[in-house]
């Protein structure tokens, strides 16, 4: 059964964050035999030096800046340094992630406005409220990314949670919420919005 973790690509010594990403990296290339090229930090913890440590390992994308979010109390994305990055798919500065630049990277940033366009937000707010939350980022963005893990879909009882996991993952989880994805994909669909997936990516959280 899954178990959840936590890695902090933020605040945890470099050689450690390495560690995993060779660990994440190895495990998906023996998996599918090709070796992963997109990349999206557990908790969208990220800086400077995990995008040094991406590019070196020859990841070509990131998702994790979490541009015109800020959870405050309520959640673990508090980096007000990210909260004014662009909102479409940018090269980021190499000493700030969340300013354009010169980086071999392409940062595509989570859509955001001031909640976060995933599947949390779909599942607590509701398909009504989340479509208006689409149309609000629709104004200002471009490109509207929406992600969604794995776990969500699995029933609770199939899955291990570790003390401290907030409860909004543990909470309304299985597979009777793919009807709303796909109604939700439909209607941004109807929008105009053509789809796209990121395949081949590591994301290292150890769940």
């Amino acid at each position: 059964m899954p178990t959840f973790g936590a890695e902090n690509y933020r605040f945890t010594p470099v050689a450690r964050r390495r560690e995993w990403l060779l660990r994440a990296t190895e495990a998906v290339a023996d998996a599918t035999g090709h070796p992963p090229r997109a990349f999206r930090a557990p908790y969208l913890w990220t800086d400077a030096a995990t995008f040094a440590l991406l590019e070196r390992l020859g990841y070509a994308i990131d998702s994790s800046v979490p541009t015109r979010r800020f959870d405050g109390l309520l959640g673990m994305v508090n980096h007000v340094e990210f909260l004014l990055a662009p909102l479409d798919p940018y090269h980021p500065d190499p000493h700030r992630p969340g300013r354009r630049g010169t980086s071999p990277i392409l940062e595509v940033p989570p859509s955001a406005f001031v909640l976060p366009m995933n599947m949390s937000t779909l599942r607590f707010a509701g398909l009504r409220w989340a479509l208006r939350l689409a149309g609000l980022i629709g104004r200002r963005a471009a490109t509207l990314n929406f992600y969604c893990h794995p776990w969500e879909f699995v029933a609770p009882e199939r899955l291990r949670f570790p003390p401290g996991t907030p409860s909004r993952h543990t909470r309304g989880l299985g597979p009777g919420w793919l009807p709303t994805l796909r109604a939700f994909l439909d209607a941004m669909l109807t929008r105009g919005y053509a789809s796209s997936t990121t395949t081949e990516v590591a994301t290292c959280g150890s769940w």
